[in-house]
């Protein structure tokens, strides 16, 4: 396979040094780094990938630097590796960009090399499954409040598949993200939907949303 052309923004940190170190590791990527102002000022190559690392927590400075890579590089993917926690509403706002990845900085070697590839062959969007979590406890806190009753009817399982279902996942995206098989999400929502007594994931989420 082709190597993978890799622009690493940042690199005048230990933190950026021991990702440089990681990756060429490898020997799967052709790497670069430099500070965001000098990559766009240049236009990337086909097939690359950008890798943001984030060490501030001025989250409109994020936003304003993805937009800015995604403009010079006309849409490539974006890998966000972060040491704080990024807001819920950011997190989203980057998912809908699409072709984008966020990890924490704990993510390990192999998720690495994962995220990278899975980037490469067009996934949409990628998060930590640190960062699925937090995302998921805010959604199903927002739906908790706005649908007690409905709510008590499914156990917390199937209240992630419900908020996974929200954001527009299939069974393969809600069984990649919970880490279960496609056959046991299948199997999730039939039930829910003979609970709910409903015959199709779109009725059961106008149930879900609209009975609170």
């Amino acid at each position: 396979m082709q190597n993978i052309n890799i622009i690493i923004t940042e690199p005048e940190t230990i933190f950026s040094a021991g990702l440089k170190m990681l990756l060429q590791q490898s020997g799967k990527y052709n790497i670069t780094a430099d500070c965001v102002s000098r990559i766009q000022a240049v236009t990337p190559l086909p097939g690359t990938i950008f890798i943001i690392l984030w060490t501030e927590k001025d989250e409109q400075v994020l936003m304003k630097t993805i937009a800015g890579l995604r403009h010079t590089g006309r849409h490539l993917p974006v890998l966000i590796i972060t040491l704080f926690r990024i807001r819920n509403e950011h997190i989203q706002q980057i998912i809908a960009l699409g072709n984008t990845a966020i990890a924490s900085a704990a993510i390990s070697g192999r998720e690495l090399h994962n995220y990278i590839e899975q980037l490469h062959n067009g996934s949409q969007w990628l998060l930590s499954r640190d960062i699925q979590e937090t995302l998921l406890e805010q959604l199903l806190r927002h739906g908790t409040a706005k649908n007690a009753a409905a709510s008590d009817l499914f156990s917390a399982k199937e209240k992630k598949i419900i908020a996974l279902a929200q954001r527009g996942c299939n069974i393969i995206r809600t069984a990649k993200t919970l880490n279960l098989s496609p056959n046991t999400v299948a199997s999730y929502r039939s039930k829910m939907l003979k609970k709910a007594g409903v015959h199709s994931m779109a009725e059961l989420l106008e149930k879900y949303n609209d009975s609170g």
